[in-house]
């Protein structure tokens, strides 16, 4: 069982999010999110297990600077698989659709730094198969 300790929006793509205390899920994403919209990658989560791999390495790295929606404690990224279901809260739940991404050499969260870079190796995105509001604080559990 896992547990949110961030959630991060964007109104502008390719920047780091800010932080908010709630947030309501639609069948787009995060609404008032940049990326919300359709597709597969609606939602983007990174696990403090990665934010403190990246720390270790000496980045002072805070919640939402990966542009990751949901920062989550309690869950390793080893847990992480396409096609398992995350139950956020009492309402929502999201499929996992991809895990990793392709980082682009104009990077403008980590121009430099690509190898080191966890959400490229370790964020997962996910498309939202039912909607609700979330908070920090709530619960997350695999299914």
């Amino acid at each position: 069982m896992g547990v949110i300790l961030s959630i991060n929006v964007s109104k502008k793509k390719g920047c780091r999010k800010k932080r908010v205390e709630k947030a309501r899920v639609n069948e787009y994403g995060i609404e008032g999110d940049a990326h919300a919209g359709k597709g597969l990658r609606q939602i983007s989560f990174l696990t403090l297990e990665s934010i403190e791999k990246m720390r270790k390495k000496g980045y002072n790295i805070q919640y939402g600077e990966l542009a990751e929606n949901i920062t989550l404690g309690g869950i390793s990224p080893k847990d992480i698989k396409v096609g398992k279901k995350l139950k956020i809260g009492k309402e929502v739940i999201v499929e996992i659709t991809k895990i990793g991404k392709d980082c682009k050499e104009d990077c403008s969260l980590f121009k430099g730094h690509f190898e080191d870079c966890m959400m490229a190796k370790e964020g997962f995105f996910a498309k939202v198969i039912r909607g609700g509001e979330i908070k920090i604080g709530d619960a997350v559990e695999i299914t």
